[in-house]
């Protein structure tokens, strides 16, 4: 394949992962306006917990596992053996994400933070599995990211950014009534 050609497939390749990044990111810019005209600075307050917590509990889901795929799926040449790995690592992020959510419910509501913090028990719940979706979301960008598939990651991470939204309007709603 000449040179040329592979520059300019991996420089459309690389522009549109930037575009779906931009999308990633741009919800919470987008949700600024809203935030800053509607919330008094304790509610401000809660959904900044509420959106650390999830940033934290994401990490805690994936475990690594996103990495571990990354660096074994280029090792793996057969294509099979490739699907065997993803699925592998979907449920092993499934079945941590239902335990992680399980631990957390009972230990949430065990040391009774709803009350410290101030929220519902609903939102508590509801935090929990935001973070179990967000990770899965994030797990399926980095496949379509590892199979060079832009397209596919363009249009999830802009589903992505719909969803985060709305999400974070409804919950930041929930959360303050």
């Amino acid at each position: 394949m000449p040179r040329a050609i592979v520059l300019n497939k991996t420089l459309k390749s690389n522009l549109i992962y930037g575009l779906g990044s931009i999308a990633n990111s741009a919800a919470l810019f987008l949700l600024v306006p809203y935030l800053v005209n509607n919330l008094s600075p304790s509610e401000f307050g809660v959904w900044s917990i509420i959106e650390i917590t999830i940033m934290i509990l994401t990490l805690f889901i994936s475990a690594g596992l996103d990495v571990g795929l990354m660096r074994e799926y280029w090792a793996i040449t057969d294509e099979q053996y490739r699907a065997t790995l993803a699925g592998t690592v979907l449920i092993a992020i499934v079945v941590w994400g239902i335990l992680l959510f399980t631990l957390l419910s009972v230990f949430s509501y065990m040391a009774n933070l709803q009350n410290y913090f101030h929220i519902s028990w609903s939102v508590v719940l509801l935090v929990l599995l935001v973070a179990c979706v967000e990770t899965l979301f994030l797990f399926a960008l980095n496949l379509f990211r590892i199979r060079e598939d832009p397209a596919k990651f363009v249009v999830l991470s802009v589903g992505r950014l719909l969803l985060f939204y709305g999400g974070q309007l409804f919950l930041s709603r929930l959360a303050l009534d």
